[in-house]
């Protein structure tokens, strides 16, 4: 795991794909017992339903704005109009951290910007970026928005990642961040895992839910009055 450091929120993520912000967790492996506890194992395991067939049905939890992480089989909506969106965000982080060692590791929030709100005069400097938004989902029915920076010049890890999100609009793939080529690397299923059930949700409505109070709709929010150095 030396390719990896613990960022602020508790996961594990490479120092190289800070342009594009993944964060990598590790699945727990499961040990085993002696063989006489064989028996009772299989029964705790069935009744909790392991080792059933994974189902592709998204489950009704809270969505998250995040990448998919190594070990999930993932797809990405193909209806690109009407689940996947491009918006203005602006990087602006705490200044009071930045004096505090403990906390020189924290990331910048980052703050997405409906684009009413492109124009404004507060804004003009440092709405600078853009990101593309996707609905995806994990083969075990867990809907996310993934998010994906844009550039308008070539980079390793932006590029490749583009690759995979077009490719994941087709079939089930897992995204594996490659540190020593500097890119993101692409499993492909071998075999048909069947097609995934969406969420019925409005794209929109999902997206705001994901993205909580990282979503400035209007001049009210308190990212106006940082950016003007009055919070």
């Amino acid at each position: 795991m030396s390719d990896y450091t613990l960022t602020d929120d508790g996961v594990y993520g490479t120092q190289e794909e800070e342009e594009v912000e993944e964060a990598v967790e590790q699945p727990k492996q499961p040990t085993t017992s002696a063989v006489s506890q064989v028996k009772s194992l299989k029964a705790a395991a069935a009744a909790r339903g392991i080792g059933q067939k994974t189902s592709n049905v998204v489950k009704n939890t809270k969505i998250k704005v995040r990448k998919p992480k190594p070990f999930e089989w993932v797809r990405v909506h193909p209806d690109i109009d009407n689940y996947s969106i491009v918006l203005p965000i602006v990087v602006f982080g705490d200044d009071s951290k930045a004096e505090d060692d403990k906390t020189v590791a924290d990331k910048p929030d980052e703050y997405v910007i409906h684009p009413n709100l492109i124009e404004h005069p507060e804004l003009s400097e440092d709405a600078n970026r853009q990101k593309e938004y996707s609905l995806a989902v994990t083969r075990k029915g867990v809907a996310f928005i993934w998010p994906h920076s844009i550039l308008d010049k070539e980079n390793s890890w932006i590029d490749s990642e583009e690759t995979n999100i077009a490719k994941a609009r087709q079939m089930w793939i897992r995204q594996i961040s490659d540190p020593t080529g500097g890119a993101y690397n692409r499993r492909e299923s071998i075999k048909s895992l069947g097609e995934p059930t969406w969420p019925t949700e409005d794209f929109e409505k999902l997206l705001i839910e994901g993205l909580g109070d990282k979503f400035v709709a209007d001049d009210s929010h308190p990212l106006f009055k940082k950016l003007c150095g009055l919070l």
